[in-house]
């Protein structure tokens, strides 16, 4: 089968914003100083304005990036061929043992408009089902690496109901109401992977639910 591995996730978490953000407000305030007093304007300096838009949001690109590196949330998700589990801080946190009655569920949307990454984007997602779904990591892909990764199209697409249409309440009670509880998950208490990371995780969840 497979040796136990671990997979960091959420490297973008909460602290870590937290601090990019203060970097970002701290640093363009510093930088608008500056500038005004070097570069002296009567009435608006949009040059002062501009220039400390730069200023703030270099420093806390690169601040981010320096941190994501030796700043890790603690968070890994454990996967072995009987179990999976989420670790904070070596603390278990949620885990789901093998067993017949286990569901893979597999689910997708498109990025609707920008965020941390491009529109048009895919949030691609899995979890567990044991009457209720558990564990869910997600990823965000471009439509490019998506290809070459699901190539089966085993992602089911999520999709918006229409709010007063019987048609869609009826398909809601199968599929697509069991994928809305996960997402509910993910966008509570779900946790990130790399993209590259989740290629390697899912590969392994796959194996664990396939045998």
């Amino acid at each position: 089968m497979f040796e136990k591995r671990e997979f960091s996730v959420d490297a973008e978490h909460d602290s870590l914003r937290l601090v990019v953000v203060l970097a970002f407000i701290i640093s363009g305030i510093a930088g608008f100083a500056y500038l005004s007093f070097t570069f002296q304007a009567g009435g608006i300096n949009i040059l002062a304005i501009f220039g400390s838009l730069i200023i703030a949001a270099g420093v806390s690109s690169t601040l981010e990036r320096a941190l994501k590196k030796r700043w890790p949330s603690g968070k890994v998700i454990e996967i072995e061929p009987t179990r999976i589990a989420l670790l904070h801080q070596g603390q278990v946190k949620d885990q789901v043992q093998k067993t017949e009655a286990s569901r893979l569920m597999l689910w997708r949307f498109t990025v609707s408009r920008r965020t941390r990454v491009p529109k048009g984007w895919f949030m691609v997602a899995t979890a567990v089902e044991q009457d209720d779904p558990h564990l869910a990591v997600y990823t965000l892909m471009s439509p490019q690496m998506y290809e070459t990764f699901d190539i089966d199209n085993r992602f089911k697409v999520l999709e918006k109901p229409n709010a007063g249409v019987e048609a869609d309440e009826l398909r809601l009670a199968g599929e697509q109401r069991r994928l809305m509880r996960a997402e509910s998950l993910r966008w509570h208490d779900g946790v990130e992977m790399t993209a590259d990371d989740f290629m390697i995780y899912f590969g392994l969840l796959d194996k664990v639910f396939a045998a």
